[in-house]
């Protein structure tokens, strides 16, 4: 007989009696919901959990998360995470199995038309949605008619508006079904920026767009924050970085960090990047050869890095001065990008740089910090390291009792 997979007031029965490793952010968020009124956030999500019939584990798991006003908060995570999941028990496209969710302070009960009647919310979601048989503008125009109360020129003039802010004005008088993916996926942005709308959940908004188009839909987007809420889930960095005031990554249906993306930096991953050009001189052999290992002996560049963490001048009598460390990231042609952690002086960098770039052949050289990838791959690759020794002990347990 084929194992039944626990019912959700089971396991979250099961994650109660669990010690939970929790973020301290994500613990404070958690508090800040479940102990504020319904109308305190434009949207708030209460210990929701959702299972799916002959799932193993919650798509989403346990979550207690309120958005302010006047604000774009980034929801990021590798695929089957759960951030679509999360978005549609938000208008009502799904019921949680535990938990409850509030638009505006009323509570979603898997209806979708609760949600949106005052136009409280709107949902741009990954597929496209719209009338084929319609031109652009009469599909924005039976939207605002649905939504919101209003003159019959007062909606020509807000449709004209959206139209124009997504450069789709050229292509609103043509069948919905004869526009290219791009346009499309701005049409169904188009109709979420329609007025009188609080809460905007965005799922991916962007994809398919070109560049351009990306940043008109984002100046869009950070023009119609102002009074409202806005969700963005995405898989572009340079997008939660231009548009979001706080950021969040879920992994495996959870919440693993909450905070701005400086302060997602400082907390989890305070390294720096190097990105080192060298000229025709510098390209010896071994530098382009692939990526070396870390050991003095094996890189080129290996006494210079010695001396920007702090190991003076990479002799092995500054090996027991305390000092950072550093490691060969890629190798691409005279090009090499090295990780810095742990730099006791950041002037010293500069400095070391300036002094011996021309002895090691540099031509030029720029110091970043660690990206918005970086921290992502970092947490996820931690959560997945947890699961799978979970898992271990979980069969090392069942091999003892058998």
């Amino acid at each position: 007989q084929e194992k039944q997979p626990p019912s959700p007031n089971a396991y979250q029965a099961q994650r109660d009696e669990e010690e939970v490793d929790e973020d301290d952010d994500v613990r404070r968020e958690r508090a800040a919901a479940e102990m504020s009124q319904p109308g305190t956030f434009p949207l708030l999500w209460r210990r929701v959990t959702k299972m799916f019939r002959k799932a193993a584990r919650p798509a989403v798991d346990n979550v207690s998360l309120g958005l302010g006003k006047n604000t774009c908060f980034g929801l990021l995570g590798p695929n089957g995470a759960g951030k679509s999941t999360l978005t549609n028990l938000a208008v009502g496209e799904l019921r949680a199995s535990s938990g409850a969710v509030f638009v505006s302070g009323r509570a979603v009960t898997g209806s979708c038309a609760a949600v949106f009647r005052g136009a409280d919310a709107a949902l741009c979601m990954q597929s496209d949605t719209a009338l084929m048989c319609m031109t652009a503008r009469q599909h924005l125009m039976l939207l605002h008619e649905v939504r919101c109360a209003c003159s019959r020129s007062e909606a020509r003039a807000d449709v004209a508006r959206v139209l124009a802010e997504v450069e789709l004005t050229r292509y609103a008088d043509q069948p919905v079904g004869t526009l290219s993916g791009g346009n499309l996926r701005k049409l169904s942005v188009a109709a979420v920026l329609l007025p009188k709308t609080r809460v905007l959940l965005l799922d991916e908004p962007s994809t398919g767009m070109d560049p351009v188009a990306r940043r008109k839909v984002w100046d869009a987007v950070a023009h119609k924050k102002r009074g409202c809420c806005v969700l963005l889930t995405t898989h572009s960095r340079e997008e939660a970085e231009r548009m979001c005031d706080t950021i969040g990554i879920m992994a495996h249906g959870q919440l693993q960090c909450v905070g701005s993306i400086q302060h997602l930096r400082n907390k989890f991953n305070r390294n720096y990047h190097l990105h080192v050009q060298l000229d025709n001189a510098g390209l010896q052999p071994s530098l382009s050869g692939g990526v070396s290992g870390d050991g003095v002996g094996e890189d080129p560049l290996a006494p210079l890095m010695e001396q920007l963490v702090g190991g003076g001048d990479g002799s092995s009598a500054a090996a027991t001065t305390k000092k950072g460390e550093w490691k060969v990231v890629e190798v691409v042609g005279a090009k090499r990008t090295y990780e810095l952690a742990n730099v006791p002086r950041m002037s010293r960098v500069f400095e070391v740089l300036e002094a011996r770039k021309e002895e090691f052949h540099v031509v030029s050289y720029s110091l970043t910090q660690a990206s918005l990838d970086d921290i992502f791959l970092q947490l996820v690759r931690r959560e997945e390291a947890k699961l799978e020794q979970s898992a271990a002990q979980q069969e090392q347990q069942k091999c003892t009792k058998a």
